[in-house]
């Protein structure tokens, strides 16, 4: 810089007679021809931002160390750039370089003329089939040996390039040193994603410790810390009541009942825990109560119908019809027919034209059929005493008080066998059937009197 250097007053004497001999114009700072300006190749093609014996107040010609200075590259003006601007005639992007004057663009980076200052620790301007152009290293890369961050030299920390010409620095997902591992907490050094290495402590769960890190895998359930458990390897978060379970110490409740997280420890039978409580056909029965089958009563007799059964507490039926707890009815659609009816009847219990009234499986007839037995008195306890007549008002053995009438149960020859009855049909009369009933009323007589058509009723 110092070799340019020229007093003020010869240059401006200088610069007037050089002038005033070429016979030129007179020198106006603030022309924009050719010709014009202070600049020694005059305008704006070249001014650039230094100072020079032949710059007047704008920019020399080569630009000092600069490039194309000037508002447009004009002698006249300050330089834009100034002090690192291009050299025209420098060398092209790509060439080899020592110096930034040596190039065109006035940066030489990495070697090269290049269009940029390319300054980043992920780039470089000499990249083969590239030079010239600042292009990012290749991801993973570190060709520099730089992305250090904060660290002042390299090690376990160091990061890697992108790919898009910045750095990456690893964090506490890396380690940088030994570790331990005691009640639930691993301690150890990590990286601190500033290229240095810290001690770092972070807890285990849902896993416990290892032998010197915490466990990140489970075989059994015993792999992971309390309120988890093993799941398909991971340890994963007790569940819910009413989630699907197939062992107790997945569940919050500590209980699996019917392969769902339970509120209770067990059930009994009947009751299902699907939705976290004991229920019995969807209702929470009182305490104390069994889940049992409660039977339709369709004609409400007491009495219900086995195949048509629901569940319900013990303590209540269910709502809805009527259900009983007893399913011996054998016909539920008549409300005398059940088991134990003692009456008899004229007429079929229902559609299925049967008169089993009693649930007994058959149907037992009111009136039996006598035959032609006589009336005779064979109503003691004996055999020996079956003789017509002889027993007619004799007391009762092993009893008190005597017989009232005759009855057909021995035959004429004195036979007991026949129907204890004292009134009958002599011929076997189907059920609702009708026919001249027969009886025995007195002992007086041993011939049966009519009572006229009477309807076999049965049972």
């Amino acid at each position: 810089m110092s070799r340019n250097h020229v007093v003020p007053g010869l240059f401006a004497l200088f610069i007037t007679t050089a002038v005033g001999c070429s016979g030129g114009d007179d020198f106006n700072p603030s022309d924009d021809d050719a010709t014009g300006g202070a600049s020694a190749s005059g305008g704006k093609s070249s001014g650039g931002g230094g100072s020079s014996a032949s710059g007047g107040s704008g920019a020399t010609s080569t630009g000092g160390s600069g490039g194309t200075g000037g508002a447009s590259g004009t002698g006249g003006e300050a330089g834009a750039s100034g002090g690192t601007g291009g050299n025209p005639s420098g060398e092209a992007n790509g060439s080899p370089c020592v110096a930034a004057s040596e190039c065109a663009s006035g940066i030489c980076a990495d070697g090269v003329c290049c269009g940029s200052s390319c300054d980043g620790e992920c780039q470089s301007c000499n990249v083969t089939g590239k030079a010239g152009t600042c292009t990012p290293h290749a991801a993973d890369t570190n060709p520099e040996n730089g992305c250090l961050g904060g660290a002042k030299t390299s090690g376990a920390c160091t990061g890697t390039c992108d790919g898009k010409g910045a750095c990456t620095l690893p964090g506490a997902e890396k380690t940088c040193g030994a570790s331990t591992c005691s009640a639930g907490k691993q301690t150890g050094k990590s990286c601190d994603g500033n290229g240095g290495c810290a001690e770092q402590q972070a807890a285990c769960a849902p896993y416990v410790c290892g032998p010197a890190a915490c466990k990140t895998t489970c075989s059994v359930d015993a792999d992971c810390a309390s309120g988890n458990f093993c799941k398909a390897g991971s340890c994963a978060p007790k569940q819910e009541l009413g989630v699907a379970c197939t062992a107790s110490s997945q569940c919050k409740s500590g209980n699996c009942v019917d392969g769902a997280c339970c509120a209770a420890a067990s059930c009994g039978t009947g009751f299902s825990c699907s939705t976290g409580v004991c229920q019995c056909n969807g209702l929470v029965c009182a305490a104390g109560d069994s889940c049992i089958a409660w039977y339709e009563d369709a004609d409400g007799d007491g009495f219900g119908d086995k195949t048509k059964s629901v569940k319900g507490c013990s303590s209540k039926a269910p709502v809805g019809k009527t259900y009983v707890k007893d399913a011996t009815d054998c016909y539920d659609a008549n409300k005398n027919a059940f088991p134990g009816q003692t009456a008899f009847f004229a007429t079929p219990r229902g559609g299925d034209g049967s008169y089993d009234y009693d649930c007994s499986g058959g149907e037992e007839k009111k009136f039996q059929n006598v035959g032609t037995l006589q009336c005779v008195d064979c109503h003691a306890y004996s055999v020996d005493l079956c003789t017509s007549g002889i027993n007619c008002g004799f007391p009762i053995i092993g009893g008190t008080g005597t017989l009232e009438s005759m009855g057909f149960e021995c035959n004429a020859a004195g036979n007991c066998g026949g129907p204890k009855t004292t009134e009958g049909f002599v011929t076997d009369v189907p059920c609702g059937g009708s026919a001249d009933l027969k009886r025995c009323l007195s002992c007086t007589s041993t011939a049966p009197q009519s009572q006229g058509a009477t309807q076999q009723q049965c049972r």
